[in-house]
């Protein structure tokens, strides 16, 4: 007889039992934290851009006058008379696979008889070791265990971090704006297809006239939180 039957048989019995009459029993999964790093270092302004330890804004009169940013940087714009530009935005490194059974192991032992799954709420809490920048909108999105980046299928969206100022040594926390199609379409694949999946996150970090030329790291921890419910006496 495998360990997991030996599991499965009293954690049934356990779950069958708050079941009652009723039979649905729902399952309060926290999975993470997951870090996302920020790295403000990755931003490098040419002469031109900088004053001093600040974000310069060039004359203009139209914005082919403005000096280049560098490869693989954001758009330009001339705005009354003085260049912009847009923010960087860049993929972060993504953490390895979720899998929701090490967050709670009740759901590999119940087997499939989930009803439904539903992503309750995201949750953040940021933090900046010597940083100081603008960020966000940090964007976040799930694929399956498969996917490697952004651009992999089956890449959904899953919500929005608010914008943030880092600055050395201070932290935040808060909620994530969740998008409702991208998390109705994690519980549906929970649900259908797999309890492993991956977390992928973008974030623009603004390089504002005046502001501080962006430096040093920060941290975004992320936790998911799902409830699933099953009929656990069919």
């Amino acid at each position: 007889m495998s360990l997991l039957r030996v599991l499965r048989a009293p954690l049934l019995g356990a779950l069958t039992a708050l079941a009652g009459c009723g039979g649905e029993v729902p399952v309060e999964v926290d999975a993470g934290p997951f870090t996302f790093e920020v790295d403000g270092n990755r931003i490098a302004l040419p002469t031109a851009w900088r004053n001093g330890g600040t974000v310069a804004s060039p004359a203009c009169a139209a914005a082919s006058d403005c000096p280049a940013l560098g490869p693989d940087a954001p758009a330009v714009r001339c705005d009354a008379g003085r260049c912009v530009a847009e923010p960087f935005r860049f993929e972060l490194a993504t953490p390895g696979v979720i899998d929701l059974t090490s967050y709670a192991p009740s759901l590999s032992a119940l087997g499939n008889v989930l009803d439904s799954v539903t992503v309750t709420a995201i949750r953040y809490d940021a933090r900046a070791t010597a940083a100081s920048f603008a960020a966000g909108p940090v964007e976040l999105f799930w694929g399956p265990e498969s996917a490697s980046s952004l651009r992999s299928d089956g890449v959904q969206a899953l919500g929005t971090v608010p914008d943030l100022r880092f600055q050395a040594g201070q932290s935040t926390r808060g909620a994530v704006a969740v998008d409702p199609r991208g998390s109705a379409a994690l519980g549906q694949y929970i649900l259908q297809n797999s309890r492993r999946f991956r977390v992928f996150a973008r974030a623009a970090v603004r390089v504002a006239p005046g502001a501080p030329v962006p430096s040093g790291q920060a941290s975004i921890a992320v936790t998911v939180s799902l409830r699933a419910v099953g009929d656990f006496v069919r």
